[in-house]
């Protein structure tokens, strides 16, 4: 938008959006401390093998002596599965990268005003500019959030069976833990004030 309140001095505002998709990460097992498949984190820096999902205690891949065969533990885990995106994968391997973080939307605005300057013809630029608008108005807002480098989310360990049939699934996490989401820096709103001569 432009007009001049002050004759042939134009007042300037700009505003420039960006939204875009969140970035992709993969469902797996965590293997930190019980390597599923002969690798662990530890010794391979990334094994990340997909999550079987099992659709419930009477899947043949899902062993009665996870969780120790605590009950409890083993509905927690399901409970899980089923109020997440994880439900959508019941009785099949998790899709690679096949979730996003949540969708980002950032706002930058740009106040410019003209002014004379010292010679005839030259022009003085006041301009202020807000970068993440909307983080300003509301700490809710332009917020860029993704699920942290190696993008996955390590949900539970687990071992094979010793007639190599079932998975025993062990050490559910808490739900922050699994999403271990991080804030990304342009989530912040930042204010410039600058001054540009023309001559």
């Amino acid at each position: 938008y432009e007009h001049d309140f002050v004759q042939d001095f134009p007042t300037t505002l700009s505003m420039f959006a960006t939204r875009r998709s969140g970035q992709p990460y993969s469902y797996t097992f965590d293997e930190n401390n019980s390597p599923v498949f002969g690798l662990s984190e530890g010794s391979s820096d990334d094994a990340g093998h997909l999550l079987y999902v099992p659709s419930g205690p009477s899947d043949p891949l899902f062993s009665a002596l996870s969780f120790n065969g605590d009950a409890a533990a083993q509905q927690a885990f399901f409970d899980y599965i089923n109020s997440s995106e994880l439900a959508q994968y019941k009785g099949g391997i998790a899709e690679r990268n096949g979730d996003n973080s949540r969708w980002s939307t950032i706002v930058d605005l740009r106040l410019e005003q003209e002014l004379p300057g010292v010679r005839p013809g030259d022009r003085t630029k006041l301009f202020l500019d807000v970068e993440n608008l909307g983080n300003l108005l509301n700490d809710e807002w332009g917020v860029i959030e993704r699920t942290r480098y190696e993008y996955e989310r390590s949900v539970v360990s687990a071992q094979i069976s010793d007639d190599g049939t079932q998975y025993i699934y062990n050490g559910l996490k808490s739900p922050s833990r699994i999403e271990n989401k991080e804030v990304l820096q342009q989530s912040l709103w930042q204010i410039q004030f600058g001054i540009k001569y023309e001559f």
